[in-house]
């Protein structure tokens, strides 16, 4: 009724400034400029209220909502910098950032999160009859500190997530990015577009997964799950012309899910399936092969419930990282996909296959500054590998030394430069004290693997020829004949970079690739259940 009615007001103001317009002999705008939806804006939002109320009523509101206790602070500072004047109120009553408020309230309730004193807010803010002190046409002091309490648990949950603190315990050592609770407040009083409001607080992954969240709650609320089963025997690899019993069952699970595909009755795999075969294949980030294997059926069979727990968990992650990176340049790193982003001016240029640590030797999820690049690297062995893996009396023995191409230097037990040295013959250096950089590897089959987590820590790059030139592109002087004989020449080389480059070694399970299409990936470290624990506390 009140989209209706605001609609309506909306083509009156217009109709006026289009008559005046034709009075005064000027022409009809073709279009409408900023010029006139400012204006419109300046005649349908009434001017605030200057009106102001008991600074003691907001201690005794505190009081009688404890939920709002550990943000009374922000109460205070919010409105002692005002005097205490109304904010959600204009002269006609409640504004339009009230409702607009309450719309965003209801979205976040629909994910399922219980919001303290909803019901005690929709009842205020329901036109009561004239007489009731409680009516939305005058101001008044509980819903006026209930609805910024309300945005404040909201900026809290939605646009902040759980605490720096918590986040750390939980591994991420990335810097979260600053959220003051009164600023937001602030630009959402200010805000036109409420919807656009929200967008620009948040990474726009969220937004993805958000979607992809509602698709899944609608599955769930469709029936239960059923499992695919397990292909066996000689048929655990099914091509496009084969029949196997668990096509049918794939088939229906698909559609499902979503992928466009025609009801049948057939067990046999159709050629209209091959598209939507790989389609899946990528969002698991299993090879498009085009073959129907274990691998599809296990993902696919994943239960919807842990699906939604798993895109909950993810847009947690995405309310801790910056709207905008704010860099010309960023190399992010996904854990769990395996894989390095090379973005330019906010856009993915280019990717590639990466091996991170075992569950063992853990990546440590961090940010970092790429500084310089090292050609024709040595490896200087840690002292866990030598006690652990090589041995201390075998790394002094001559014979392993020379078999190794290895030398002690200065205490130290390196790897000389060479086609077999364990970082390959690049390695790129972005200073950290977890002691992790990205490097080239002698090991390239393992870059064809789906899972690829083997490393102590360091990450592996699958294409680090090609990185070199991504991150030496601003000097010419740096052509490709340079950077391979730089690789080549089995002589350390450091090269410091004058344009540094931001890393984000991150950790997402579920996140969207540039099309908008959503992907999931194994939780290879464990770190879902715990995050998950943290937001059911």
């Amino acid at each position: 009724m009140r989209k209706a009615f605001t609609g309506v007001l909306l083509l009156f103001v217009i109709n006026i400034l289009l008559l005046n317009a034709c009075k005064s002999g000027k022409s009809r705008p073709t279009e409408i400029t900023p010029e006139i939806t400012d204006t419109i804006a300046m005649i349908t939002a009434p001017a605030p209220i200057n009106e102001r109320f008991d600074s003691l009523a907001l201690d005794s509101f505190i009081r009688s909502h404890p939920n709002f206790d550990r943000l009374k602070t922000a109460f205070n500072d919010f409105y002692r910098q005002r005097d205490y004047q109304y904010v959600w109120y204009n002269s006609k009553g409640l504004n339009e950032a009230a409702f607009g408020l309450t719309a965003n309230l209801a979205g976040f309730e629909s994910d399922g999160v219980e919001i303290p004193y909803k019901k005690l807010l929709d009842s205020l803010m329901m036109p009561l009859e004239a007489n009731n002190p409680k009516r939305i046409d005058s101001p008044y002091v509980e819903t006026e500190l209930l609805l910024t309490g309300m945005y404040f648990l909201y900026a809290e949950r939605v646009l902040k997530g759980v605490d720096e603190s918590v986040s750390k315990k939980l591994g991420w050592m990335i810097p979260r990015r600053l959220v003051s609770m009164t600023a937001l407040l602030d630009s959402f009083l200010t805000a036109k577009d409420f919807d656009a409001f929200e967008k620009n607080a948040l990474n726009k992954q969220y937004f993805h997964l958000r979607d992809e969240l509602k698709k899944y709650k609608q599955f769930l609320a469709g029936g239960p799950d059923f499992n695919i089963p397990s292909l066996i025997g000689s048929k655990t690899r099914v091509k496009p012309g084969v029949n196997a019993s668990s096509v049918l069952l794939l088939r229906k699970r698909m559609m499902q899910l979503g992928y466009s595909l025609t009801q049948t009755d057939t067990s046999l795999y159709t050629t209209d399936m091959i598209e939507a075969v790989n389609k899946a294949k990528r969002v698991y980030g299993l090879k498009e092969d085009s073959i129907i294997d274990n691998s599809l059926i296990a993902a696919l069979n994943v239960p919807a419930a842990e699906r939604v727990k798993q895109l909950l968990v993810n847009m947690e992650r995405f309310r801790w990282v910056p709207a905008q990176m704010g860099s010309d340049e960023l190399i992010v790193v996904n854990i769990p996909e395996f894989k390095l982003h090379y973005y330019i001016k906010g856009v993915p240029e280019w990717t590639c296959n990466v091996v991170v640590g075992t569950p063992v030797h853990a990546t440590v999820i961090f940010s970092g500054v790429m500084d310089y690049v090292v050609f024709s690297p040595y490896w200087y062995v840690p002292q866990s590998i030598i006690r652990n893996e090589i041995g201390v009396s075998r790394a002094r023995s001559a014979s392993y030394l020379r078999r190794k191409n290895m030398e002690w230097s200065g205490g130290s037990l390196r790897e000389k430069p060479g086609p077999n040295n364990s970082l390959g013959k690049v390695k790129f250096i972005f200073p950290n004290s977890n002691s992790i950089y990205l490097h080239d590897t002698p090991a390239k089959s393992l870059f064809d693997k789906d899972t690829r987590a083997f490393s102590h820590g360091c990450i592996r790059v699958g294409q680090p020829f090609e990185l070199a030139k991504k991150v030496l592109a601003y000097d010419t002087a740096w052509t490709d004949k340079r950077i391979k004989d730089a690789m080549n020449a089995g002589k350390e080389q450091k090269v410091i970079l004058e344009r540094k480059i931001p890393v984000y070694i991150g950790y997402f399970t579920a996140f969207a690739d540039e099309t908008g299409l959503v992907h999931f990936r194994k939780d290879v470290y464990k770190r879902d259940g715990e995050l998950m624990e943290t937001l059911t506390k």
